[in-house]
């Protein structure tokens, strides 16, 4: 055993919020098995749309903010991008819902969550 064994190991992971990682850091390249949420920021919906293409398609697509049909970015981010799931001001219904499937496009598209 390497180590103290007496000492004292904390297994309590605190929610972290990462503010515009590297996209060539590990935390924007592996999957992220925690409670941690890299920001993004963008000065543009152009420029995110751009940002979710030129990567591996995302298991999900996120849009947080008006949910209306006359939503100009919400409905470029709709039609510009592919994803798995395309969710608007949500984050855990497929999750929760055990009759949903859950899986992806692409390299995000072998299997699916519930089985």
């Amino acid at each position: 055993m390497i180590g103290n064994a007496n000492a004292h190991v904390d297994k309590d992971l605190q929610p972290s919020v990462v503010l515009n990682p590297s996209a060539d850091s590990p935390l924007m390249k592996d999957e992220i098995f925690g409670p941690i949420l890299p920001i993004i920021t963008f000065k543009n919906i152009e420029e995110a749309i751009s940002f979710i293409n030129n990567r591996p398609k995302p298991l999900a697509t996120y849009y947080y903010g008006s949910n209306s049909r006359w939503n100009v970015n919400l409905n470029k981010v709709e039609k510009q991008t592919s994803s798995g799931a395309f969710v608007v001001n949500d984050s855990c219904t497929q999750i929760f819902n055990n009759d949903l499937p859950f899986g992806g496009v692409g390299m995000s598209g072998y299997g699916r969550y519930h089985g």
